[in-house]
Parts: C-alpha cells; structure tokens; sequence
C-alpha cells in the first residue's frame, strides 16, 4: 500500500474522501468502469452514485466504499476500519454535544456479495444526497413498516412526489445544449439507439429490489403501456404511459429508495414536480432525426440504462452524469 494512499492517515470525512478521489484517479478507471467491476464483484455501484460520493463533504456508507475499493482493486479491509474509526469520532463528538442519536447499523455486510449502495425503502430516511445526519428512531420505523405492508401493488404508484421533499440529486455539471424544439405531443415509441430494437417501456428491477414497473429496455415488440410525450412548457414534457389496465402514469425520477435514479410511472403528474419533466437534446453528429439525450429537469442528469450487458438485456433506466455513451442516446420515433 502506498503510503500516501494509506487510509489510516485520514483524520477526518474530508481527508477520507479526498483518498478515495486519489485512488480513483490512479487506478485511471472512468465512473462507468468502475460500476462494471463492481457488478463483476457482485456488487451494486451506480456510477452516478459514486460521482456524488467524491463530490459531496459527507461519510461515505460502508457499503460503498467497500464495493468501491475493490472494483479498484484494493484490499477492503484498511478503507473500512477507517470509516469506522471516523464515523465512531464523529457520533462521540455529536453524543458529547446533543446533536446525534447513535447510528443505525447498515443493511447487510460490507464484505458480503451482491451488496446494494442505495439507501433503504422511502420511508426509511431523508435523501442521503443532502448529507443530514438525523436519525429513525425505532417508532418511527416500526409504524412505516406497518403502512407498508398495507399499501397494495397498483401498475402506476398513487403516491405523492416525495422527491419534492427530500430534495434533488446534484446536477451534472455537464452543461445543458441550448434549448430545442420540445418534441410534438403525441405518441412515440422511445427507442435506445444502440440497439434500435429496444424501447424505453415497463420493466422490472431485475434484482428484485422493487415489486412496481419501472422504465426499462425491452423489445419493442413487448412494449405494453402507449408512450406518449406531453409538452409542459419551457420546452420540457412529461413522458405519460397509457397502460390498458393501470391508466395514465408520469415516468418519475425516483431519488430515495432501493432503485434511487431510476424512473416510475406515477399517477399524481404535476406540473409542479421537476423530478417528472425532461428535455430532449439533439445530438449534433447524429444523422438519424430525432435521436439525442433526455435530460431530467429536476437534477440536470441525462438517462442511460444500467449496465446494458447485451443487446437483448432489459437494462433498468436510470439517471446519470452525461456523457457521449451510446447508451444515453434515444430516438424519438412519432407514430401519431
């Protein structure tokens, strides 16, 4: 281990982070490697995840920086011990003062396989990307777990937007095109443009994390819910599934929960939640009409599909930082 990258020298979440951004940068992996080494080990590391993790001033979960250091390829053990040694500081100096309750204990092993960075269900937690540090009180907990196993599995989820709650993700910093001429309303069928085949359409967490449909790549051919694009001003548009048994649903950027980024049909369409509108984006070097990014207005990130490991896999939709994949390209295909 090189000594400058030992992390029994970080005294601090500051100088913890500012060694994972070190290790990042010398083990010249971009973000989307990274989230593959990761799956290849098992583990779950959404790419746009470990981008707010490097970014933000905040501790790390554990199962992040385990799923991190070793998609780097670095022994897990001295990271981890030196998380909790920090994280222990922290919540003696909190307890000492009155300001923290003592810190849950994480879901599963850091060391285990298949290990999930998202936080838990909804009403576990506020939006980590907001770096609170309240905490659940076991009441708290027990009561939610109670509603939860009273709501029913609707096709499209009635719940209110909570992301307008729990706040938005970070935004890319990738900068926006200027803005273009929103598609016309109507109905469309959205494919991925890598593998023209496949639509953007219902589709399910394929670790069984989540029981309600979510956008997903699926053969265009099995496309159940009507896509429809609806212009909502300011050249955004909601994109609306039409499903003959569940109504009408707003694909929702989804910001808490175990599939955080990834998209839902909800029923409640606002033209006040920012986490339902998109904007298209032409790409400039692409001949084909209408093919270019969909970019969520609520966190200025652009949708992609989630380790697309073949050209037939039903990739989930999430959300990520931009970049010029082919995977983040869309083509908007106007039928009526």
């Amino acid at each position: 281990m090189q000594a400058d990258l030992d992390p029994r020298r970080a005294g601090s979440v500051a100088e913890f982070v500012e060694l994972m951004q070190t290790l990042k940068k010398r083990s010249g992996l971009t973000f989307r490697q990274l989230e593959e080494r990761a799956a290849r080990n098992g583990d779950v590391l959404a790419r746009s995840t470990l981008a707010d993790v490097l970014r933000r001033g905040t501790l790390p979960r554990p199962e992040v920086v385990a799923a991190f250091v070793r998609a780097c390829g670095v022994e897990q053990d001295p990271w981890l011990t030196a998380r909790t040694r920090i994280a222990e500081n922290l919540l003696t100096a909190d307890l000492a003062t009155g300001r923290a309750q003592p810190e849950p204990e994480s879901t599963g092993t850091a060391a285990s396989a298949g290990t999930t960075i998202e936080e838990a269900p909804y009403v576990s937690a506020p939006s980590p990307r907001k770096g609170l540090r309240s905490r659940i009180r076991p009441w708290i907990i027990a009561v939610a777990g109670v509603l939860l196993l009273g709501l029913g599995v609707w096709q499209f989820v009635p719940r209110q937007a909570d992301e307008r709650a729990t706040g938005s993700p970070p935004r890319d910093e990738t900068a926006p095109t200027p803005a273009a001429q929103p598609p016309a309303d109507g109905i469309y069928l959205i494919r991925t443009a890598g593998v023209p085949h496949m639509c953007l359409t219902e589709g399910r967490d394929r670790q069984g994390r989540y029981p309600h449909a979510i956008a997903a790549q699926v053969p265009c051919a099995n496309a159940i819910p009507q896509t429809s694009l609806k212009a909502t001003g300011n050249g955004l548009f909601f994109i609306r599934w039409r499903h003959p048994d569940g109504g009408i649903g707003c694909l929702t950027v989804l910001h808490t929960g175990p599939i955080r980024d990834m998209l839902e049909p909800r029923e409640d369409c606002s033209d006040e939640n920012p986490s339902q509108h998109f904007r298209f984006e032409p790409v400039a070097d692409d001949a084909a009409p209408r093919t270019g990014r969909l970019r969520a207005a609520g966190s200025g990130l652009c949708l992609g599909l989630l380790d697309p490991t073949g050209a037939d896999t039903a990739a989930e939709a999430v959300q990520e930082p931009c970049d010029q994949q082919i995977d983040q390209r869309f083509v908007l295909e106007f039928i009526e």
